[in-house]
């Protein structure tokens, strides 16, 4: 169920080599459509990138 309780969740992907675009699809059993997710930080990054 969901709560005002902040929750840390934290993911390391690789993609496949020759990869050119990105999408993030957030997604979880906890809520119904149309309910709102906040989020504080959101990074894509390439690897070797400072």
């Amino acid at each position: 169920m969901l709560s005002g309780q902040w929750g840390r969740m934290e993911r390391e992907l690789t993609a496949p080599v020759g990869t050119e675009r990105v999408s993030v699809e957030v997604t979880g059993a906890e809520a119904i459509p149309g309910d709102v997710i906040d989020l504080d930080v959101l990074v894509v990054q390439a690897l070797g990138t400072p």
